[in-house]
């Protein structure tokens, strides 16, 4: 289990299966906001989906992958408990599915990773349905290279740079923006106005 390799022909296999999933599996509704929350490498997902298609209100991409960098062929051990919140979240759904135990890549994945990640900085990522609309995105950094990340914004109409060294600031600023589509209360002198 732990020599399986991930292969991919290319990125958008993933933005297909993604959508699939949200089009079919989720089936979103128009009245209830449907977010995308993204980490690492599912960032070019996430900005290759046709958004329009499955009705996405908002995409939160956290520690999004924009350079190139080899992974790392290591055995998975259930005791290398990683630093990061979000890795840590995977490291528990490894521990109990073999399956996501995968720690190596094959050459044509990372190839195929690498030019994605050059399309999302350069802005040309287009997505697999010809009907983009914009979302409002937020983008949370954890690198210092603020440039190579808002070269992401320049293609959304709201987009929102946050740069977080803690998981109390994450989960903040994944709730403030999602919170600006929560429906807003009744105003009640409004109500006794008219």
């Amino acid at each position: 289990m732990q020599g399986d390799k991930i292969h991919t022909p290319d990125y958008h296999h993933s933005a297909r299966t993604a959508q699939a999933l949200i089009e079919t599996v989720i089936r979103p509704e128009t009245n209830k906001p449907l977010y995308l929350v993204a980490n690492g490498t599912s960032a070019i997902t996430a900005t290759s989906i046709d958004v329009a298609a499955a009705h996405i209100s908002g995409v939160i991409l956290n520690a999004p992958y924009l350079t190139a960098s080899p992974y790392p062929v290591e055995v998975w051990q259930s005791e290398d408990v990683p630093d990061g919140e979000m890795a840590r979240i995977g490291h528990k759904w490894q521990k109990a599915n073999p399956d996501l135990r995968l720690r190596a890549v094959s050459q044509a994945w990372q190839n195929e990773m690498d030019k994605a990640a050059r399309s999302l900085v350069a802005n040309d990522l287009t997505p697999i349905g010809d009907k983009r609309e914009t979302v409002r995105m937020l983008v949370i950094a954890t690198d210092s290279s603020p440039q190579t990340t808002a070269s992401i914004c320049r293609k959304f109409e709201t987009c929102k740079i946050n740069t977080t060294i803690n998981n109390n600031q994450l989960y903040q600023y994944i709730d403030d923006f999602i919170r600006l589509d929560a429906p807003k209360p009744a105003d009640p002198s409004a109500a006794r106005a008219s």
